[in-house]
């Protein structure tokens, strides 16, 4: 009977202990998968000295400025204004639109001297700085290029001892500040480097459809898609990326910036709005000066339009 009795706990106490010498090696063995896992998890994180998270930081905007940076250059970046730039002809008064999707449109045929509606359409080099030419003023409407010509040749551009015609250098924005200097037009070179040359720029532009608006959305260097909202870069339709009021203001507050597709003025006839869009550079060329130019199918960084067409301005500041 003992012997049966001692046979029986020593067959019970090796099966306790072959158990629990089992648990540990799975432990241990989940352990090391648990750990590679992690190593090849980490190993993949972009070494981008933090975590990327879904969820973007919100960018400030103040007086007139959203603080998302665009580079223009390897040495340069900027910040866009918050929206197309507008003038009041009767008032004198200069001022960025209330939103970025919003355009002034066919009434841009009132343009006139005394017109007390706004317009957003502007002849080249046309801020107002009378400099040797007969088309300088905002509401100029002739059909002659070489009357566009700053300081009288073709061969000058809005830089340098021209930069007071370009509209944000030599006027003072209301809602933009309040001071002159305080913001200047890209140069063809720049809006280039913007839309084709920085890094991931295919990733970073897209046409799109904004509160019913069509343009083209820009996105800083440094985009993180909100997780509540889907983008496709690059894309070929105003269907395929379609944002209303609400979901833009969350692209806005990620520090996107949208340019709406207003069409174009020729004398005091505006055609293309919400089809075309062409915002000026401050380079000329010959009787043409550079815009970015687009369509739903179409985004061209360095376009040539005449000089005497009215066209949009959409300002900036340097990053200092």
């Amino acid at each position: 009977m003992r012997r049966t009795f001692l046979l029986l706990f020593t067959m019970l106490s090796c099966l306790f202990f072959v158990s629990c010498g089992d648990e540990p090696e799975v432990t241990k063995k989940e352990s090391q998968d648990n750990q590679q896992e992690q190593k090849q998890n980490d190993d993949q994180k972009p070494d981008d000295g933090g975590t990327k998270t879904d969820t973007p930081e919100e960018v400030k905007i103040e007086n007139g400025t959203i603080k998302s940076a665009f580079s223009v250059s390897s040495t340069q970046k900027v910040y866009f204004s918050t929206g197309n730039l507008q003038y009041q002809a009767s008032a004198g008064t200069w001022q960025f639109a209330e939103n970025q999707y919003d355009v002034i449109g066919k009434d841009n045929s009132n343009i006139s001297s005394t017109n007390a509606a706004f317009i957003d359409l502007f002849g080249w080099g046309t801020s107002g700085w009378e400099n040797g030419v007969e088309a300088f003023q905002p509401y100029s409407t002739e059909y002659d290029y070489a009357k566009y010509y700053v300081g009288g040749s073709s061969e000058n551009n809005l830089v340098g001892s021209y930069a007071n015609a370009d509209w944000g250098v030599y006027n003072s924005i209301s809602n933009g500040g309040g001071k002159a200097g305080m913001w200047r037009t890209l140069t063809a070179e720049e809006w280039y480097y913007v839309i084709k040359d920085r890094k991931n720029a295919y990733d970073l532009y897209s046409v799109a459809k904004v509160n019913g608006v069509n343009g083209l959305i820009l996105l800083p260097d440094n985009w993180t898609t909100p997780s509540s909202i889907e983008f496709t870069p690059s894309a070929y339709s105003w269907a395929i990326n379609v944002y209303t009021a609400d979901e833009w203001e969350v692209f806005e507050k990620a520090g996107a910036v949208f340019l709406p597709a207003g069409g174009y003025r020729s004398g005091s006839s505006v055609s293309d709005v919400n089809a075309y869009g062409a915002y000026w550079s401050t380079t000329g060329s010959s009787s043409n000066a550079y815009c970015v130019w687009f369509n739903s199918a179409n985004v061209s960084p360095k376009y040539g339009l005449s000089r005497d067409n009215g066209a949009a301005v959409r300002l900036v500041t340097d990053v200092q």
